[in-house]
């Protein structure tokens, strides 16, 4: 069933992003209950096992197939995250206090969000646990669209008619959809395919893996015509020469999505259709090297395929050449420099200190193809950047620079002869997934009691970044982030 609700306010959502207006945006109070639901996520999707199934429909069933973005969360998921988020919520006794079971979404907004001017009493009787923001494109423009699952349909026209009663609205498959117009509305409701339905949407989410509890998606292109359009006719009223048409030309798809398992938070990106990720493609597993390390890492960064990259845009884009000193009159420094040092991995490393576990031991290695060539290149850049020579130490393959000799010594001792490797503890195992060209990690418990960090009540045990290039499909990549707990 659908039904509708006009208005002529055309102030209460973001005007039309169709590069001939300015661009307004002053939320309504339904928004703005939204974007307060939003900011519940890092706490309140542990709570969301108290609900019921996680059947039913969601959001991008009611979207149209072409819509152009995408963001929701989902305060009912599947079964399998249930069981995750209850034995998540768990480790959190003293975080998450004074919940009511039977409506955990309004407890914990009105225990987190107290500046809210929101009364969720009289909101409770007929909103659901799916809420949505989206993009949808129009003969008008891009068109901002709020999408809230609704539990009660009389409840909530009650609700509207007394407390919105200008709102455009309608009723369809168990959502309100919200729009600042009623042709963008009736479009909406007149598409005979929807964004459930997109095969590259359901591909994106397909890549991610995994039931996401909150998700955020984008197609590039048609955003980037508008903001091209848009930029460019601001920098023209503000008497800019400035031509960023070439913005126009970004295209590909963007995908984010959030879910639990029973000791940690799994954040993944995903790209798609963006050819510039392929120059980061690399045969080294970042994730096997870092696991080599010692198990008193506090933090760890080992990237590969930079310098293969740098060169790429070297090769395609002379903008890119100057910015990175090729155009520099007083300096040596030139771009194949920076390729030069990073044409094989960089790692950062941050240690431990046996003797002094308030002054951690730092470094940056590279494993540079041509040693020579990587040190001629780290002169100039040193001179450019600092006019003096960073301490340096060579062992073997490796080149280490940081803070003095000494300490870049005892550092590696420490790395080539470790009492216990971080591939061995558990804390690495659970932050550190997968394999890439990317890989860092982040020892929090052991961070936060070596620089006195007052955070209080969070069981933080690691956190680790896997970003990977899928060599088979055309800019396709995905980077996941895992925060776990002790």
């Amino acid at each position: 069933m659908t039904t509708s609700h006009e208005s002529d306010l055309p102030t209460t959502l973001a005007s039309p992003i169709d590069g001939s207006a300015k661009v307004r945006f002053t939320p309504v109070k339904i928004a703005g209950l939204v974007g307060g639901v939003v900011v519940l996520l890092g706490a309140g999707i542990a709570l969301s096992f108290a609900l019921l199934s996680g059947g039913g429909a969601q959001p991008e069933d009611v979207l149209p197939r072409d819509t152009v973005a995408f963001a929701k969360v989902d305060f009912n998921p599947h079964i399998g995250q249930k069981i995750a988020l209850v034995r998540f919520v768990t480790k959190f006794p003293k975080t998450f206090k004074n919940v009511d079971e039977k409506d955990p979404v309004g407890s914990l907004f009105n225990q987190f969000v107290t500046n809210s001017n929101f009364d969720w009493s009289r909101i409770k009787p007929w909103i659901g646990s799916r809420y949505a923001v989206a993009a949808v494109e129009d003969a008008n423009g891009i068109q901002p669209v709020v999408v809230l699952e609704i539990t009660n349909e009389q409840e909530m026209k009650y609700y509207f008619a007394k407390e919105l009663p200008d709102e455009n609205y309608v009723i369809q498959n168990g959502f309100a959809i919200i729009s600042t117009n009623k042709s963008t509305l009736d479009l909406i409701t007149s598409a005979p395919t929807h964004l459930s339905d997109n095969p590259q949407f359901k591909s994106d989410l397909a890549a991610l893996g995994g039931d996401q509890i909150a998700l955020i998606w984008a197609d590039l292109k048609p955003i980037a015509n508008y903001a091209s359009d848009t930029i460019n006719s601001l920098l023209y009223d503000f008497g800019s020469g400035i031509d960023l048409s070439s913005l126009g030309k970004i295209s590909g798809r963007i995908a984010l999505g959030f879910h639990v398992t029973p000791d940690s938070v799994v954040a993944t990106f995903g790209t798609s259709g963006m050819g510039s990720v392929a120059s980061l493609a690399s045969k080294v597993d970042s994730q096997a090297t870092i696991g080599q390390f010692p198990s008193n890492t506090l933090l760890a960064l080992n990237l590969d395929g930079v310098g293969k990259a740098i060169s790429d845009a070297i090769a395609n884009n002379p903008d890119i050449a100057n910015l990175l000193g090729g155009d520099s009159y007083y300096s040596n420094v030139s771009p194949e420099d920076y390729a030069a040092v990073l044409d094989g991995p960089l790692a950062i490393i941050l240690l431990q200190n046996p003797k002094d576990p308030a002054s951690p031991l730092v470094a940056i290695r590279i494993s540079p193809a041509n040693a020579s060539k990587a040190r001629t290149a780290v002169k100039n850049l040193e001179n450019y950047f600092y006019g003096e020579n960073l301490p340096s130490v060579s062992d073997g393959d490796y080149i280490y620079f940081g803070v003095d000799e000494t300490s870049l010594k005892q550092l590696i001792a420490e790395m080539n002869s470790p009492a216990e490797r971080l591939a061995n503890t558990q804390i690495y195992k659970k932050s550190v997934t997968g394999s890439g060209y990317l890989a860092v990690f982040a020892n929090l418990d052991q961070l936060i009691s070596t620089f006195d960090l007052q955070i209080q009540d969070a069981p933080l045990g690691g956190l680790g970044i896997v970003g990977s290039v899928n060599d088979g499909a055309e800019g396709s990549s995905r980077t996941t982030f895992t925060l776990s707990l002790k």
